[in-house]
């Protein structure tokens, strides 16, 4: 087994431990809730987990406990479970932050086709956040001066002109790009400003899970 939790939200015990059954003979620890206020009494937003929700829930429907959890957890993979499987319903569930929806009666090979996207989902949802942690860490690794000849060099200035720009000397500017290069591992500026560029979507909050490919960068280049 995995240390990966799946939440069940279920308020039909029966149906809710037939699931817990079928997961645990495919080696998922469960944890089964019977309604959305027992499971927030429980629910961790760092615990890595995926979650089935019923939508006919007693007490705080469905859709409400959807989106309250989507901003708890951002990362956490849902699949919605509901007595009606029309479009409209999908559309619903899939706007308020499902990954998919299950109609019910739910059968064992549905809810695993489920179960395979979610963990697909969240595989990238952890390279995308392993990426961001990347080019966070390589961009404070900047002094202030290095900071503002890359953003001229991502403006698209030539080393002449952020030299005048800056009241630099050439060999200022020439120096602090070299630095920058060294410190985030690589040989062009390129990608340097590719870098640059995720970053500044990351903190617009524009996350780009499939970004440029920054992986064995931040080491010193050779």
């Amino acid at each position: 087994m995995t240390d990966l939790i799946i939440y069940i939200v279920e308020p039909d015990l029966t149906n809710g431990r037939s699931l817990v059954e079928l997961l645990t003979n495919h080696g998922h620890r469960s944890e089964l809730y019977s309604s959305g206020e027992k499971l927030l009494e429980q629910f961790k937003p760092n615990r890595q987990g995926i979650l089935i929700l019923a939508l006919d829930l007693p007490g705080i429907a469905g859709i409400d406990l959807l989106l309250h959890l989507t901003q708890l957890a951002p990362y956490l993979p849902v699949i919605a479970v509901s007595q009606r499987g029309d479009v409209s319903t999908a559309v619903k569930a899939i706007k308020s932050g499902a990954l998919t929806l299950v109609e019910k009666p739910v059968t064992a090979d549905a809810i695993l086709e489920a179960l395979a996207e979610a963990f697909q989902y969240q595989h990238r949802c952890r390279r995308a956040e392993s990426k961001r942690q990347k080019v966070m860490r390589l961009m404070h690794s900047l002094t202030s001066k290095e900071r503002e000849v890359l953003d001229r060099l991502v403006e698209g200035m030539p080393n002449k002109q952020i030299a005048r720009r800056l009241d630099i000397g050439l060999r200022t500017v020439e120096l602090r790009r070299s630095n920058i290069l060294k410190k985030f591992g690589v040989k062009s500026l390129a990608e340097a400003v590719k870098i640059a560029i995720l970053y500044e979507l990351y903190m617009e909050d524009n996350l780009v899970p499939e970004g440029p490919d920054i992986d064995g960068l931040g080491s010193p280049a050779t």
